[in-house]
């Protein structure tokens, strides 16, 4: 017995238990935020048929999804975007980009006037 009673005999039974249950669902989420970096219209968005004037400069290649494309330098990300969530665009109504985006990161209302870009110890992490 351990200090929070589990055996070796009931360990062993909670592994078979979990490989005799079948396939196991996973979810996972790799958040990337691009805070300064290139613009949806350079990767995701690219309006190729938008005047040249307002297109940028980079071509759209068709991904692994029928109509989803993404700009020519994304060729790996073409190949799985079937398994991408893509967000375009989101909002809010704050002034200061920085508790904007910690209220987009954690989903939690920023704690203080949005007064500053500066992280502090009381952000969310």
């Amino acid at each position: 017995m351990t200090a929070i009673g589990l055996t070796q005999d009931r360990l062993a039974q909670l592994r078979a238990a979990f490989v005799n249950a079948g396939p196991v669902r996973r979810n996972s989420c790799v958040f990337f935020f691009h805070f300064g970096g290139p613009s949806q219209i350079d990767l995701f968005d690219l309006k190729s048929d938008a005047p040249e004037a307002i297109r940028g400069e980079f071509r759209p290649v068709r991904t692994s999804v029928p109509g989803i494309h993404v700009c020519e330098h994304l060729p790996e990300l073409a190949k799985v975007i079937g398994k991408v969530c893509l967000v375009r665009s989101m909002t809010h109504r704050m002034n200061v980009h920085g508790p904007a985006c910690s209220e987009l990161f954690c989903g939690w209302p920023y704690f203080m006037a949005p007064i500053t870009d500066q992280a502090g110890r009381e952000d969310w992490p």
